[in-house]
Parts: C-alpha cells; sequence; structure tokens
C-alpha cells in the first residue's frame, strides 16, 4: 500500500499535516501511546481541500523485531484496548 499525505497519512512527529480539527485533536492522543503515524479516512464535499470529516482508520507504530513479546509490547497493548474507547469519546467530548 501506498500511505501517503495525499490519502490521509498523518506522522505524529509534524502535525501540520493534519487537515482539520479533528485529525489534530487525535495526534494530540495518539503521541500519549508513542504512534508514529495515523492514517486518516477522509470526507470531502465538492470543490473544497479541507476534509469536513476525518475518521482515524490505522494507527502505525514502527517498532523492532525485538519489541514484541515483551512486557513493554504487553503494556501497549493494554494501552491500546483500554484508549480505544476513551480516545473517541475524549474526542468527541472536545468537539462539541
Amino acid at each position: 500500500m501506498d500511505y501517503k499525505e495525499e490519502n490521509g497519512l498523518v506522522l505524529c512527529q509534524d502535525q501540520s499535516m493534519a487537515k482539520n480539527n479533528s485529525e489534530v485533536l487525535y495526534i494530540y492522543e495518539a503521541r500519549k501511546l508513542d504512534m508514529n503515524a495515523v492514517l486518516f479516512r477522509r470526507y470531502f464535499r465538492d470543490g473544497e481541500d479541507i476534509p469536513y470529516k476525518s475518521e482515524p482508520a490505522v494507527c502505525i507504530f514502527q517498532k523492532d523485531d525485538s519489541f514484541f513479546n515483551t512486557a513493554e509490547h504487553t503494556a501497549l497493548h493494554a494501552k491500546l484496548w483500554s484508549a480505544s474507547e476513551t480516545l473517541l469519546k475524549e474526542m468527541r467530548e472536545s468537539i462539541l
């Protein structure tokens, strides 16, 4: 797959790649989980360059093979499992 900025890729260390406030908020929360990038599904209205809606589709972590099956990996898995609903809830509350 060819993930790039034009089709929704936002690197967490470069918030300027975010196209709307929803993406900015999600990237802010993604950094807390040490994500490297997020691929957003973006929805556009005809003739507009800024998406009116963005949904995180894929969260990307860049880790070495030695990371897997470690205590750190287990802790990250637990954080992700617990955070998925919390991230969405916090984003909704922040937007409202």
